[in-house]
C-alpha cells in the first residue's frame, strides 16, 4: 500500500524542479550515517513529487523524487579530496558545517556516485568505502515518518533538517564504545 506518511506543510513552488528537494535529501543522508558532508547526484533525483501544501505525502511521492535503489557509502576524506568530488557540476553538496583545509571528514555518499564518479575511483581503489546498507529512498520514508511520530508537517524548502535516527555507526564508533563498556566481559573486550 502506497499510502500516506506525512503531512505537507509546503507545496511544490510552480514549475518547481526536484533541486529544490536537495538540501533536505542531504540532511537526511547526514542524519542517517553521521555524517559531515552528503554527496549525491543531481539526476538522481528524478522529480519534485508533485507535493501539494495541506495534504498527504505519500510512499509513491517519494519513490518519484527517489526511484533507484542506491544504497549510501561512508569513507574518510580529506578536505582537499572532498573539494576535488564537489566541484563536480553534475552533484548536490550538503554540509553540517563550513569545510576547512586540513580537516578529515566522514562523507556519505550514494551507491551510484561512488561506483561510477571517476573522483570516487581513489576511494573505490583503496577500499575505503563503506556500503551502510541503508537505501536512500528508504531514509527519506523514514525521515517522513519520523516528521508525522513527532506531530511535524513536512517542510522541504523552508526546513529541510531530517528528523530521521542516526541508523548508521562507523565501525571504529562501535569498537570504540564497545572497548569503554562498563558491562563487558574481559575476553570479550576489544
Amino acid at each position: 500500500l502506497l499510502g500516506a506518511i506525512a503531512l505537507s506543510d509546503e507545496k511544490a513552488k510552480e514549475g518547481s524542479a526536484q533541486s529544490e528537494l536537495f538540501q533536505w535529501i542531504g540532511h537526511v543522508m547526514l542524519k542517517a550515517t553521521g555524517s559531515n558532508i552528503a554527496i549525491h547526484n543531481k539526476g538522481g533525483v528524478r522529480g519534485s513529487g508533485h507535493i501539494v501544501k495541506g495534504e498527504d505525502v505519500t510512499v509513491a511521492q517519494v519513490f518519484e523524487i527517489s526511484p533507484f535503489d542506491n544504497p549510501i557509502y561512508v569513507f574518510e576524506a580529506t578536505y582537499e579530496e572532498v573539494q576535488q568530488v564537489i566541484d563536480k557540476n553534475s552533484l548536490f553538496s550538503v554540509t553540517k558545517t563550513p569545510l576547512k583545509q586540513g580537516q578529515t571528514y566522514q562523507v556519505a555518499v550514494i551507491s551510484y556516485v561512488y561506483e561510477n564518479y571517476s573522483e570516487m575511483s581513489t576511494f573505490r581503489r583503496n577500499g575505503r568505502g563503506i556500503d551502510t546498507g541503508l537505501y536512500i529512498r528508504d531514509l527519506l520514508v523514514m525521515d517522513l515518518q519520523a516528521k508525522n511520530r513527532l506531530g511535524l508537517t513536512f517542510k522541504p524548502y523552508s526546513e529541510p533538517e531530517a528528523h530521521i535516527e542516526q541508523l548508521w555507526f562507523h565501525p571504529r564508533s562501535f569498537i570504540h564504545i564497545m572497548h569503554n563498556s562498563t558491562c563487558l566481559n574481559k575476553r570479550y573486550a576489544v
